[in-house]
């Protein structure tokens, strides 16, 4: 049996856990919104509004999330608002940047 033999042999052997599909349908559904707004946010055509309309909206799911006790236990409460923290800093440094390109050139056609 060679290495990718075994890999997915410990693959199905994971997902046949319940508690690993727990895991990894409570991560989807719970943290699916941040995918998303990630998405939104790369996107060149958000305004700097939407933008931080989507940061918000994503830092209250989470909290909604943190709130409920779904996050796995070993996760301290501190550490996840770090992590909220970093993810809002993180998409509002992305908001501004796509705001200050989109700036710069429609300021290249009022010339």
């Amino acid at each position: 049996m060679d290495a990718s033999d075994k890999a997915i042999n410990t693959t199905q052997e994971l997902f046949e856990n319940p508690q690993v599909r727990n895991n990894l349908y409570i991560l989807h559904n719970n943290y699916i919104s941040l995918l998303n707004a990630i998405k939104q946010l790369q996107s060149n055509s958000v305004s700097l509004s939407v933008s931080l309309s989507l940061v918000d909206s994503v830092k209250e799911q989470l909290q909604t999330v943190m709130d409920a006790s779904v996050i796995h236990p070993c996760v301290s409460n501190n550490r996840q608002k770090l992590q909220i923290d970093n993810t809002k800093k993180a998409a509002l440094k992305n908001a501004k940047q796509i705001s200050s390109q989109s700036y710069s050139s429609q300021s290249d056609f009022d010339l």
